[in-house]
Formats: structure tokens, C-alpha cells, sequence
């Protein structure tokens, strides 16, 4: 299936949705901050968090907000109910959609340039290794 912005789903609220296997609307809660002054250090939420939205002190990570895949398990966890997540507008979500749609074609650009590279450099190592 090709990702365009036109197959992002919303809820009635205006917040990003996206469909389940068994076809229904689910709003995932993202990961917004830990109240420290609540939290037991029990680390629940660290074994429960797949796709490591916290660091190893039990965190957001501030600089990969994209981590965090808004399944709401860590919160489903915590015993002093410390954790705040919330869902995310649909406008912030196509925000950050774009911003990954152009650092794919960086990526895209780069992966090209580099096998044009390679390709170059095979061509002159054989020429070289031949005679």
C-alpha cells in the first residue's frame, strides 16, 4: 500500500486513528512526560515498552518523539499512574508524516548516490585488478 497523506484516519475528535485487524478505530495515546514526583521506579513501563519511546532512566525521549508507537502499555502498567499520554491532532500527525516522507527521499537520494559510488568503484577496482 503507497503511504499518502490521504489514508490517515482521524476519530471523531479530530485526533489520529488508524484501523485494527478486526477493522476498528483505534486512538492510540502518546507518550508526553513522567511525573517523576509519582513514579515508584518499579520499571514496568520499560518492559512493557517495544519500541523504547523511554531511556534506560525511565524518560521520554524528547528527541525522538516518532519513537513511541502510542500503545498505551506503559501506561496500562504503572502502579502510581505516573505516566501521561495523550492522542495525537490529525494536523500534527501530517505534519510529522511530511517531515518522514522527506527524509525518505533523502534517504532515497543518498542510497542511490552511494550505490552510483560503489558501482563506480567496483568498475575501477576490476579495471585495475584485471590488468
Amino acid at each position: 500500500m503507497d503511504l499518502s497523506e490521504e489514508n490517515i484516519l482521524s476519530d471523531e475528535n479530530g485526533n489520529y486513528a488508524y484501523l485494527t485487524f478486526g477493522g476498528q478505530l483505534y486512538t492510540p495515546s502518546y507518550l508526553q512526560a513522567i511525573d517523576k514526583s509519582l513514579c515508584e521506579n518499579c520499571e514496568r513501563c520499560l518492559d512493557m515498552c517495544e519500541t523504547r519511546g523511554l531511556d534506560e532512566n525511565g524518560s521520554v525521549i524528547p528527541e525522538l518523539p516518532e519513537v513511541c508507537s502510542g500503545c498505551g502499555h506503559c501506561v496500562n502498567v504503572c502502579p502510581s499512574k505516573s505516566i501521561d499520554a495523550k492522542p495525537m491532532s490529525i494536523k500534527e500527525m501530517i505534519e510529522r508524516f511530511r517531515r518522514w516522507k522527506k527524509s525518505q527521499s533523502h534517504v532515497d537520494s543518498l542510497i542511490l548516490s552511494l550505490l552510483e559510488i560503489s558501482s563506480a568503484g567496483a568498475l575501477l577496482f576490476s579495471m585495475f585488478a584485471i590488468s
